[in-house]
């Protein structure tokens, strides 16, 4: 059987072994980047495995304020980091949007977790 890389777009040989805990089949290049402690992530809907700049960039900061108007609701401000440097972001959420965020949250936090 044919096998690849797992990372997106690579179509090396992975070789004959998983790296480490991970159990990804990797090519050599892409295994030395993982076990060197370059970010990855396995796509929720697809399962393709991304690395480094292909990863989404991580938060680094978060504020919200609450703001009057149509649609009134909070404006979220976000602050990115990447490898290509800071990013910033705003986005207006209606109440209905925090309904729906909090959601989404109280899904993948963890119970117990302190915030």
């Amino acid at each position: 059987m044919d096998m690849n890389c797992q990372i997106k777009d690579c179509s090396q040989d992975p070789g004959a072994e998983s790296v480490g805990m991970t159990g990804l089949m990797l090519c050599p290049e892409h295994a030395r980047s993982v076990e060197a402690g370059e970010h990855w992530m396995r796509e929720p809907d697809t399962g393709t495995v991304l690395l480094g700049d292909q990863v989404p960039p991580l938060v680094v900061a978060i504020s919200g304020s609450a703001v009057s108007g149509d649609p009134g609701g909070m404006v979220l401000r976000l602050t990115t980091a990447a490898t290509h440097g800071a990013s910033h972001i705003e986005v207006l959420l209606s109440a209905q949007e925090l309904v729906m965020l909090d959601g989404v949250l109280e899904r993948y936090v963890p119970a117990g977790t302190e915030i």
